[in-house]
């Protein structure tokens, strides 16, 4: 078959049109997904003469310039410069300037972000320099001197206190931090914590955030800030919403916003002047960026969470009509910003109290993939995305029907003009407070898939080299290592370009299979890299109780994903699957059915799983906080919003009961024979 100009616009931009699954089929993208993502990216192709024109004018807008938008430094190498460059000067993230002539060679120069002005031919171009560290991003052993560690995870909005209000909150994570640390675990990890959005309480999906560049609010522990002892008493001792099984999140919201809003007039007409600098120090040095997403704040509050629902003339943060909006209603506008300075610096609080306690690296926090389109971040920085397409995954081990995510993606074009500034930003602000950042998607960074409002996906290729300097580049900055989560339809060589940016990669036991991943054996701890997290398990897939149960055949069963036929057969291949589990771990079952088992048997299994973890050679090994507590129901089901109460489960134990339970010191002892503990000499288990 001739190709067609289509099809030779698409290679140009990196848009594939045909893809296999994770079963091995292969899927054709048709030509009306490719224009509508050509589309989307601002090169109409409705015709073949348009899609040949469009390639002209890149190829002749790329034969113009001196050098790509984008370079990326070797140490090694001088810069691949057009011959017609006569000058060159180098403008350095931290002022300083180089000049020179002819070739650039980037040894000496500092790790960042840097500009370089070219000129010869009779023009000038500017284009931004990546120059990472040669060792990448820091490792664990750089950070800490040890090689190899362990750590929990959890759903921070499920913890449980006798003082929080419904959800869990900032306190929260420090005191489990301190419980975890008096066990000797090194890390703590989380959900993300970016933030959703005000509303009723409707919007809750920690992976679906408004804004990745700004920290969630309702995450703070209200009872912190100084401001408290001058609430009324009778909002003091209000109590929060019942605490069933699952969390209310509109109930909850309904009980913090009176007092968010008593808490910040308190600081508006008492705080001292040293608080109220602070304030101001901050709001000044997060700039015009943190004044756009409080801006968004303060109108969403009038107007609904969802800015193409607004008026027109506010659906851009420069329009005249939305900057009279912010000098009008400045203290609104001051009580958002307020709130976000809470919410950032309880979190940076809880790393502090984290590291205190005697974690080696502290909160292990979490990179979602995007951002919602009708969200705060879109708003204010809406030429750095996309307008018309989702991100998402075709069918995969995560997602056998596949998953549209409804967020929206960095336009690529726009990141390579601008040297990546936006993920510069959202990768910056995700590591403050973090001693490790876990990475959504990492598969995203090769290829990410779109798909187009009402059509099938497809493929676009990313210059992962220039995305991986980025994240190499903040990571050393801020002194953070970084897994990036490699789970799904693996590009071929991206886990060996994560190893060499000093990525750890993603090894989870229920997918380290010797053939494929459904019927192959389980492969033994021994043959798991040492640079990667080991895990048994994700938020996104069952807990281990509820695997050995196969709980989450019965969810799909229910919700009508599979038919009674199709779940008997996964029940009867789970049951194999459990014994090879068991002979991967040297824990032989004892009941070799799905169905009802005997008493404190989960705990047994729990004690084999986590050996097993204990004793890999992977730099970070993670227990999930439901499989410590013995927990059954997973959070998240994926590819479901509204039948499955995801990101709503509450941990089956308080923060007051954690410190005892078998599950915690059953996995703390564990670790500690592997020589992972970071348990301090004479200080006993116990201690919380």
């Amino acid at each position: 078959m001739s190709r067609t100009a289509l099809d030779a616009l698409c290679d140009w931009i990196g848009l594939t049109d045909r893809f296999a699954d994770s079963t091995g089929l292969e899927h054709v993208a048709p030509d009306e997904t490719r224009r509508a993502i050509l589309a989307a990216l601002g090169l109409a192709a409705e015709t073949e003469d348009d899609a040949r024109d469009q390639l002209a004018g890149l190829e002749t807008a790329e034969a113009s310039r001196l050098a790509p938008p984008t370079l990326l430094a070797s140490a090694y190498a001088p810069l691949t410069l057009d011959p017609r460059v006569r000058r060159w000067r180098i403008l350095c993230e931290s002022g300083e300037q180089r000049r020179g002539e002819g070739s650039v060679r980037p040894s000496g120069l500092p790790v960042g972000r840097h500009e370089i002005l070219l000129e010869g031919a009779g023009r000038e171009d500017r284009v931004w320099l990546l120059v990472p560290p040669p060792e990448g991003a820091p490792s664990v052993k750089a950070l800490t001197g040890r090689a190899r560690l362990w750590g929990a995870t959890g759903a921070l909005y499920g913890l449980r206190s006798g003082r929080n209000g419904g959800l869990g909150d900032f306190a929260d994570l420090g005191r489990l931090a301190e419980i975890l640390a008096g066990k000797g675990a090194s890390f703590l990890g989380i959900n993300p914590v970016h933030m959703l959005g005000s509303s009723d309480g409707g919007l809750y999906a920690p992976y679906s955030p408004s804004s990745r560049r700004a920290v969630n609010a309702a995450h703070v522990a209200l009872d912190l800030p100084p401001e408290w002892a001058s609430l009324p008493e009778a909002l003091k001792n209000e109590p929060p919403p019942a605490s069933g099984e699952l969390i209310d999140y509109r109930a909850v919201h309904a009980w913090r916003a009176p007092r968010m809003t008593a808490l910040y007039k308190a600081f508006a007409a008492e705080a001292s002047g040293e608080r109220r600098q602070a304030f101001a120090d901050w709001r000044q040095a997060r700039g015009e960026a943190l004044e756009r997403m409080a801006l968004y704040e303060a109108l969403a509050e009038t107007h609904g969470p969802s800015w193409p629902t607004w008026p027109e003339a506010l659906r851009r943060p420069d329009s005249p009509e939305a900057l009279a909006f912010a000098r009008t209603h400045a203290h609104v506008v001051s009580r958002q910003a307020f709130w976000l300075w809470i919410a950032e610096t309880q979190l940076s609080e809880a790393q502090a109290r984290a590291k205190a306690a005697g974690m080696a690296l502290g909160l292990y926090l979490d990179l979602a993939v995007g951002v919602r389109p009708d969200g705060a971040e879109v708003w204010a920085d809406p030429e750095s995305f996309l307008r018309g397409v989702s991100l998402g995954a075709p069918p995969d081990a995560l997602g056998p029907t596949g998953q549209r995510w409804g967020l929206a993606p960095f336009d690529p074009l726009r990141a390579r003009a601008t040297g990546y500034a936006a993920l510069t930003e959202t990768l910056r602000a995700s590591m403050r407070g973090a001693g490790v950042l876990r990475i959504d998607h990492m598969i995203g960074y090769d290829r990410s898939f779109w798909l187009p409002d009402g059509l099938p996906g497809a493929y676009l290729r990313q210059p992962l080299p220039e995305l991986l300097a980025v994240v190499a580049i903040e990571a050393h900055r801020a002194r953070c290592a970084v897994v990036g989560e490699d789970l799904g339809l693996l590009p071929e060589g991206l886990r060996e370009s994560l190893a060499g940016a000093g990525l750890m990669g993603y090894r989870l036991a229920l997918f380290e299979r010797g053939e494929t991943i459904r019927g192959g054996e389980f492969l033994p701890p021994e043959s798991y890299p040492e640079a990667a997290l080991a895990a048994f398990s994700t938020h996104d897939l069952p807990t281990l109780a509820g695997w050995r149960r196969g709980r989450e055949i019965d969810w799909r069963a229910k919700l009508g994903d599979i038919t009674p036929e199709a779940a008997a057969l996964m029940r009867e291949e789970r049951a194999h699957e459990r014994w090879r589990f068991a002979e991967a771990v040297a824990a032989p079952e004892r009941v070799p059915v799905l169905g009802e088992e005997p008493e404190g048997h989960d705990l047994e299994a729990a004690e084999g799983a986590h050996g097993f973890l204990a004793r890999t050679p992977c730099a970070l090994a993670a227990v999930q906080l439901e499989d410590l507590l013995l927990q059954i129901e997973q959070p998240n089901l994926p590819g479901d919003v509204d039948r499955h109460p995801n990101w709503r489960r509450r941990s089956a134990a308080s923060l007051e009961d954690i410190a005892g339970a078998p599950g915690v010191n059953q996995a703390a002892a564990l670790m500690a024979a592997a020589g992972r503990s970071e348990q301090k000499a004479g200080r006993p288990a116990e201690e919380t």
